[in-house]
């Protein structure tokens, strides 16, 4: 069977953007070696690199699709 899920890399808000280029630019060089796709495949698992701009909307459209099913379940939220 197969099951889908991601990881991102996460800074601070507020990092200038100079700085979060240069964190994904390092990163997509590190993935993309053919030390890390030769892992990746050993396990099974494949890279889908997403710019800074596109993840942050990956991680909005998340958070809204999954406030729609806690709200859609009746799950409360918050503390005791």
């Amino acid at each position: 069977s197969n099951y889908d899920f991601w990881v991102g890399l996460f800074a601070p808000r507020g990092t200038p953007g100079a700085i979060v280029q240069k964190l994904y630019g390092e990163t997509a060089r590190a993935i993309e070696s053919p030390e890390v796709r030769a892992r990746f495949r050993e396990l099974g698992a494949e890279s889908m690199l997403r710019e800074p701009v596109l993840f942050d909307k990956d991680i909005a459209s998340e958070i809204a699709s999954n406030a729609a099913l806690v709200k859609a379940a009746g799950i409360p939220i918050g503390g005791a």
